[in-house]
């Protein structure tokens, strides 16, 4: 062999296995090796490619524009580097609609798209202030293309041109000269796109890339994919981008073999969990998802099915360390779950297996009795809801006031909404005391008076007629993944009865007990069974009652329900001794009461339960500080554990407090250590912040916990 041919083979043999960046590095600078690196097989382990820098391995070839302005003009016109376009104003610029022979667009978003999104970031002031710039005349500014190349272990090497100043014409050079005219197909372990327009080589091979990353795009456009990578490449073995319903059947996406999602644009609809689990995808990662969400998507898993092998994982809520809250109960309760809807609905229509399904064990997770639905299993496997509502059909309508349609409440004899909640059956139980019906009842009366007498001011002499109308009582079925079953009755025309007949024929005469992991109580009169064993519920959820009857509780529950798990409500001082809140294992208080006084103070103070959460976001420092102060002061149980959520700004204020105020023990970044005596600790910690709200509403919320330990 001659030596002009073993040059080059050796040249390759020595490219092969040199380090990229130091590979390019030779390359560009020597064009006599240019055409042997060219045809050298490349390896690259991860390529990242942006709108102004390209990432190989760990080297980054960075470009930016140096401006120098004639005149600054601060804040918006100061000299200094910057890492996007200018137009001839110094301000950011969208090149994203020029293309270049060989660039891929990956986004269907035009500039004039992005330059209204970005726009919408920025505050009002900031936005007059550059309309007013653009009026007068262009400033006089030298802009100068800079080029960084930072290896991973080695100084910076700077280029820069005066020539071309554009970034998006640099970067079309440099991935030209790094990439392009190669002719053997080169390997990208992971490539990540995150450029909307992606300056392309114009010639030569393309890489071999099977894990791609695609960044957040509006929408994204998949297509591109294949002007970008070799045939090869396809079907990819990992595809990560951001969850776009509008993409999720393209053929790019199914055939991967595993799916990331980072992140969602949509909400968590019922249209969104099919589309999911219509994925063929066997390895799917995702994002955070909330917990029913998770619940009714492992339901569809549980239905429909999924080929052996298949695994998905999922995000979840926790701090570090611990075991997801909520999720792994989600799934140990599905064990014992049984379809309540389909069990119902077979024991109303067969009346051979009433009997039979009555003696059996049930268990419900979460059941909502409100006036006029029921809800079974809201937030885990099975969702059943019955809801009764009324159908009208007059024969004189009068569009003003009495139209054709459903209602969800009961209506009188004229057809206008009545009040029934003082309307008791045998087994009803009013969950409010009085003054609440009592007032409702009298709105009530008085609404229907000034409807009775007329819907105008002319029509107030004129008394109304009864209306003829033909009302039918509708029941509507909804279950998940089913068709709404619907029902009428003609015979039966009030919803209360209606609810009374349902109620008795789901829950009633049962021979055993039932178990209700949570029952959510929003009705003022419970319609309730009159015969048959009562459930054993663990967690109470009772909506705001102006004044609640808890005692109304134990004629809904078993005995053996009390002390509850745990018990949420609205309080008042006057509920704050009741045995039913006093024995709860939890209590977690929602309260519009807590506010900067010391009446709310008093109030907190005069809670005895151990685990208490107060729901209350306008709980102020003051009455926290005050609580601290009472609990150092005259102590409390050890295991007693309080946890509030606070404003996530006025953190260093509390631990400041404490400092000064309390013998500390021991205090770190999160948390701190309070002697309460010679056998006890007050230990307060902070957890992670959670964001409420968007945009300007968005509010920093910290949960501050108060814990008494053993000294």
């Amino acid at each position: 062999m001659s030596s002009k041919q073993l040059l080059p083979e050796l040249a390759e043999n020595i490219f092969e296995y040199m380090e990229p960046g130091f590979r390019f590095h030779l390359s560009l600078h020597l064009p006599s090796l240019r055409s042997d690196e060219k045809r050298t097989r490349l390896n690259i382990n991860r390529l990242v490619l942006t709108d102004n820098e390209i990432s190989i391995d760990r080297t980054r070839y960075v470009l930016s524009i140096d401006l120098k302005y004639k005149k600054e003009e601060p804040p918006l016109r100061i000299s200094g580097p910057v890492s996007c376009e200018v137009d001839e104003f110094g301000f950011k610029a969208y090149t994203k609609d020029i293309m270049m022979n060989g660039d891929v667009c990956m986004e269907n978003y035009s500039a004039k798209d992005m330059e209204t999104s970005e726009r919408c970031v920025l505050g009002r002031e900031t936005l007059d202030l550059i309309e007013a710039m653009k009026k007068k005349k262009p400033p006089e500014f030298e802009s100068t293309l800079k080029l960084t190349i930072t290896p991973d272990n080695g100084e910076p090497r700077v280029y820069t041109s005066s020539n071309i100043t554009k970034i998006y014409e640099g970067m079309k050079m440099l991935i030209a000269a790094i990439f392009g005219n190669r002719t053997v197909i080169w390997n990208v372990g992971s490539m990540a796109m995150r450029a909307a327009n992606l300056r392309w080589i114009v010639s030569g091979v393309k890489p071999l890339a099977r894990n791609i990353e695609i960044g957040s795009y509006n929408y994204v456009n998949l297509d591109g994919l294949r002007s970008i990578c070799h045939e090869t490449s396809f079907p990819l073995m990992t595809l990560g981008f951001g969850m776009d319903q509008r993409i999720l059947d393209h053929e790019i996406v199914v055939n991967a073999e595993h799916l990331i999602f980072y992140s969602a644009f949509e909400m968590f609809n019922i249209d969104f969990m099919n589309q999911l689990t219509k994925l063929p995808n066997l390895k799917v990662k995702m994002f955070r998802i909330p917990k029913d969400f998770f619940a009714d998507l492992m339901d569809l898993w549980l239905k429909k099915r999924k080929p052996i092998g298949t695994s998905w994982s999922f995000e979840v809520e926790g701090l570090v360390g611990e075991e997801p809250f909520g999720y792994i109960d989600i799934l140990k309760r599905n064990a014992d779950v049984i379809e309540s809807d389909r069990r119902f609905h077979l024991s109303l229509h067969l009346p051979s297996l009433r009997s039979v399904e009555k003696g059996a064990h049930l268990k419900i997770n979460d059941l909502m009795l409100k006036e006029n639905e029921i809800t079974v299993n809201y937030t885990t496997y099975q969702q059943a809801t019955y809801k009764l509502s009324i159908e009208r059909k007059y024969k004189d309508q009068n569009p003003q006031l009495r139209e054709f349609g459903s209602l969800d409440h009961d209506v009188d004899e004229f057809g206008f909404r009545t009040n029934t909640k003082d309307i008791m059956m045998n087994g009803d139980v009013c969950m409010e005391n009085g003054s609440r019906n009592e007032e409702s009842a009298a709105t009530m009366r008085n609404t229907l008076i000034y409807r009775k007498i007329g819907w105008s001011r002319d029509q107030k002499s004129r008394p109304m007629a009864a209306s003829e109308y033909e009302p039918s009582l509708k029941l509507t079925i909804s279950s998940l993944n089913r068709e709404p079953r619907i029902y009428r009755s003609s015979k039966i025309t009030k919803i209360y009865e209606g609810m009374k007949i349902l109620i008795g024929a789901i829950f009633g005469n049962r021979t055993v007990i039932w178990n209700v992991e949570s029952m959510d109580l929003t009705t003022g009169n419970l319609r309730w069974f009159v015969s048959g064993v009562k459930p054993l519920v663990q967690n109470i959820l009772l909506q705001q009652y102006k004044s609640v009857n808890l005692n109304g509780l134990r004629s809904i529950c078993h005995p053996r329900s009390f002390p509850l798990k745990g018990l949420r409500t609205y309080i008042n001082p006057q509920m704050l001794n009741h045995e039913v809140l006093v024995n709860a294992e939890k209590l977690i208080v929602r309260s519009y009461i807590f506010g900067y006084d010391t009446d709310s103070v008093d109030l907190l103070m005069k809670i005895s339960n151990q685990k208490v959460q107060i729901m209350s976001r306008i709980l102020s420092k003051e009455t926290v500080v005050g609580l601290i102060n009472f609990w150092l002061e005259h102590g409390r149980p050890v295991g007693a554990n309080w946890s509030f959520e606070i404003d996530g700004s006025a953190k260093d204020g509390y631990i400041d407090f404490l400092r000064r105020n309390a013998q500390v023990i021991e205090s770190d970044r999160g948390s701190i250590k309070l002697s309460m005596g010679p056998s006890s600790i007050l230990s307060v910690s902070f957890g992670h912040p959670l964001l409420y709200g968007h945009g300007f509403c968005a509010q920093n919320i910290l949960i501050l916990r108060m814990e008494v330990l053993q000294r």
